[in-house]
């Protein structure tokens, strides 16, 4: 019926019991809930998502993890939503109310990072095709070059950077390693889409190592992708507010430099005051990259979410 729904009185019940309340409550013309919440998963030391199921109350600590299972049976969303609840107890307030228009198909993907990576790629290698005098087919390929080169290293900084900033505990040294090793496999690929257009007959291991090098260099100074088990981290504030570092801030991994000031991007913009700045060692496990379609990136700059 128009303005009724069943999917309250769901969040508690086991499936079976779900799928009979949802028959006795819906008339037959109607079709069956699209979603249903059914209960979480709980990860396990390893890492892997466990397929046993609680039912519990739909906003509760322990549900922040919750699954849905869809008309055809299939689980969906068993991935915990960093921020919990602090964004509100509104589940479907990320598409505007209206899950069958709207979709967030990115949320934090590396995917993301990956595309923004191949577009200023993109313009750069077109940029050089023609400050270098080229025809426009020159500069096509430039284009085409320099966005497979980007695109890849994005990729790698998306999926590895952490792990590859972690082999050397984060910091400057860790984002440089990630840098070197992201710039290196962009430049790999560009040279790799060389030969295989007849451009070269081999790969150039000194533009190799030229690649690595100002990636590393790059890395060294903006990349921050890893979290430490105890990280230390610093929150700015506007004028007139007092920082914290409670659930739901935004706070840089590291102390108060001018280096993580200037990575903030929105209070360096805004024009916090640098001095109004609150630093503290917390948790790995509290603190997350942050939402939304460029959170991904944003980690990679050592912004992080403080969750509960």
């Amino acid at each position: 019926m128009p303005g009724q729904s069943c999917i309250p009185s769901l969040a508690a019940e086991p499936l079976s019991a779900a799928r009979s309340a949802a028959v006795a409550v819906a008339p037959a013309s109607l079709t069956p809930p699209r979603k249903t919440r059914v209960g979480f998963s709980r990860r396990r030391a390893s890492g892997r998502l466990s397929r046993r199921r609680r039912f519990r109350p739909m906003f509760t600590p322990a549900s922040r993890a919750c699954a849905y299972r869809t008309a055809s049976g299939r689980a969906k969303w068993p991935n915990r939503d960093p921020l919990g609840e602090l964004g509100g107890i509104n589940l479907y307030q990320y598409c505007y109310n209206d899950p069958i228009k709207h979709i967030d198909p990115d949320g934090e993907t590396p995917l993301v990072t990956g595309a923004i990576g191949a577009g200023i790629g993109a313009v750069i290698g077109a940029g050089v095709a023609a400050w270098n005098g080229g025809s426009w087919s020159d500069i096509g390929y430039g284009a085409l070059r320099g966005g497979v080169a980007g695109g890849v290293a994005g990729l790698t900084l998306g999926f590895g950077g952490a792990a590859l900033a972690g082999t050397f505990g984060g910091g400057i040294g860790g984002g440089a390693f990630a840098g070197a090793v992201a710039s290196g496999a962009g430049d790999l690929a560009a040279q790799g889409l060389d030969n295989a257009t007849g451009r070269r007959c081999s790969i150039d291991p000194y533009e190799l190592a030229g690649s690595a090098a100002l990636g590393g260099a790059f890395g060294g100074a903006f990349l921050r992708p890893y979290t430490a088990p105890n990280q230390p981290v610093t929150s700015w504030a506007s004028s007139g507010v007092t920082p914290n570092l409670d659930p739901g801030r935004w706070v840089m991994t590291g102390g108060p430099s001018v280096g993580n000031y200037l990575r903030t991007v929105g209070p360096a913009l805004r024009g916090y005051p640098y001095g109004n700045s609150v630093s503290g060692t917390l948790p790995g496990n509290s603190l997350a990259y942050p939402p939304g379609a460029t959170g991904n990136l944003a980690g990679q700059l050592g912004q992080r979410v403080v969750v509960p």
